[in-house]
C-alpha cells in the first residue's frame, strides 16, 4: 500500500512538472523577452521541488508533512504561473 502510495505520488509530481513546465512555454510564447527570467526562475523551482520529492520518495522517507510542503510549494509555484498570465 505504501508503495501505491510513492508510485502514485511520484507520478502525480511528474504530471505536475510537465503541466507547468508545457504552461511557461506556452506564456514564453505568447509574450515576449520578458518570460525568460520568469521560466527560468519557475523552472528551476520545478526542477528542485521535482528533484526533492523524488528523493523523498524514493528514500521512503516522506511523512504527510513533507507531502504538504511539497504541495504548497507547488501551489504557490501555480499562483506565479497565473500572474504571469494576467
Amino acid at each position: 500500500m505504501l508503495h501505491n502510495w510513492r508510485d502514485e505520488s511520484i507520478q502525480s509530481i511528474n504530471q505536475m512538472y510537465e503541466f507547468k513546465k508545457q504552461e511557461l512555454d506556452r506564456l514564453t510564447q505568447a509574450g515576449s523577452g520578458r518570460f525568460d527570467l520568469e521560466k527560468s526562475a519557475q523552472l528551476k523551482d520545478v526542477d528542485e521541488l521535482k528533484t526533492e520529492a523524488g528523493r523523498l520518495m524514493t528514500e521512503c522517507s516522506v511523512t504527510f508533512i513533507h507531502f504538504q510542503t511539497l504541495k504548497e510549494k507547488f501551489f504557490n509555484l501555480q499562483e506565479q504561473c497565473n500572474e504571469l498570465s494576467r
